[in-house]
């Protein structure tokens, strides 16, 4: 094959295979810059994603969990609700659940926050269940 049709080809697959995960690559790159303490940046990668992907449960979850820890409850209970919507994967609606007893403990709504405490804490050890527990009492 000629290098001239061989680069082209090329550039092809990869174009092809960043755009298929392109939310996966997004989620990570947030991701890496939570770790690095870049909190703007990732919050930036994670509403990408999720603006991206709306019907699926992992970046609802990044998305909404960020927002939980940026102060933005209203926004993160909804987009969070929304990723339980999708048929999300028991370790992820678990997650989604936890990220919601944060927004509403954030919102004062100890009720709300205790409908998803009684959905996950069958999921979780006792010893982590009762921690959560502790939290929100």
């Amino acid at each position: 094959m000629s290098l001239t049709i061989f680069l082209p080809v090329c550039l092809f697959i990869v174009i092809t295979v960043i755009f298929m995960f392109r939310t996966a690559i997004l989620i990570r790159v947030g991701d890496s810059h939570l770790l690095s303490k870049n909190f703007e940046r990732a919050g930036k990668a994670y509403n990408r994603a999720f603006r991206l992907d709306k019907k699926n449960a992992v970046p609802c979850f990044s998305y909404g969990a960020w927002l939980t820890n940026a102060g933005r409850p209203d926004e993160a209970i909804e987009i969070l609700n929304r990723g339980l919507l999708h048929n999300p994967s028991k370790i992820i609606e678990n997650h989604i659940n936890i990220a919601l007893i944060s927004a509403w403990m954030l919102k004062n709504n100890k009720e709300k926050a205790m409908k998803h405490y009684e959905v996950v804490k069958s999921e979780l050890n006792r010893e982590v269940a009762e921690q959560l527990k502790m939290l929100m009492d």
